[in-house]
């Protein structure tokens, strides 16, 4: 079982480390994390997104700024905040990134700046999920999107290094919707396709492991696709969660 981290007494930038990225104490799968598969699962994000109009986005919790790059590289002028100094000596688009904590600190940025601010496997690691959310309204437009990814209460991933706030659906919605959120209109069948794309092009579980899919091409992205849409709605660990502020915002 991973050691436990209490996150409000230790240096954040010492948990998210090289060691949490790549080492034994990595989230991420297939040996660590690969800046290039990352970036490569977020240029259909990055589309979908500039299709809805949005041209200035700011992703907390960037890590190295797949994300961002993938942003800029589509035509939105995107900025990232992280806590892992690591992160940054890694990334290729270092001037676009700062160090925040955002569970602590507000941002730099001026209100209303943003047409969207993005979360990936971010708000599990918060004390104080509210005090972020609250900062990240006052940044975002009237009408602006806040596009959540987050573990579910159930399986491996929800007990991984520094998952200290992992909920159900419903609660974050409940909060999220108490603080002048309210579900999008974007059609959220795509943001569920999306994510089995991004599933099919980096997991690498057991089973497929087991069946040498890895190894398999597009054949073996073929079957991890047939199995993630097959098994999505009773295995997929993941919460998707796109909502906008209201258009009153006060």
């Amino acid at each position: 079982m991973p050691k436990k981290y209490n996150l409000s007494k230790v240096d954040k930038s010492k948990v998210f480390d090289e060691m949490y990225f790549k080492g034994k104490k990595k989230s991420y799968e297939r040996g660590g994390y690969n800046f290039r598969e990352q970036y490569a699962v977020a240029i259909p994000l990055a589309k979908t997104f500039y299709e809805m109009g949005v041209r200035k986005a700011l992703d907390v919790g960037c890590a190295t700024g797949s994300l961002v790059k993938a942003f800029i590289d589509i035509g939105i002028d995107a900025y990232g905040v992280d806590v892992s100094e690591w992160a940054f000596k890694n990334s290729p688009v270092a001037d676009r990134l700062m160090w925040l904590d955002i569970d602590e600190d507000e941002t730099l940025f001026q209100d209303e700046t943003f047409d969207l601010v993005t979360m990936k496997f971010v708000i599990e690691h918060l004390h104080h999920p509210e005090k972020a959310l609250k900062e990240i309204f006052r940044v975002l437009k009237p009408e602006g999107y806040i596009y959540i990814e987050t573990d579910k209460p159930i399986g491996d991933r929800s007990r991984q290094v520094g998952h200290i706030n992992v909920r159900s659906k419903k609660s974050w919605l409940n909060l999220l919707k108490g603080m002048n959120f309210e579900a999008s209109r974007i059609p959220y069948l795509r943001f569920t396709m999306l994510h089995l794309y991004k599933q099919a092009c980096s997991d690498y579980g057991p089973l497929a492991k087991k069946l040498l899919l890895h190894k398999m091409g597009l054949l073996g992205r073929l079957f991890r696709w047939i199995f993630r849409i097959v098994g999505y709605p009773f295995e997929e660990s993941t919460h998707l969660l796109l909502l906008k502020v209201k258009y009153n915002k006060w």
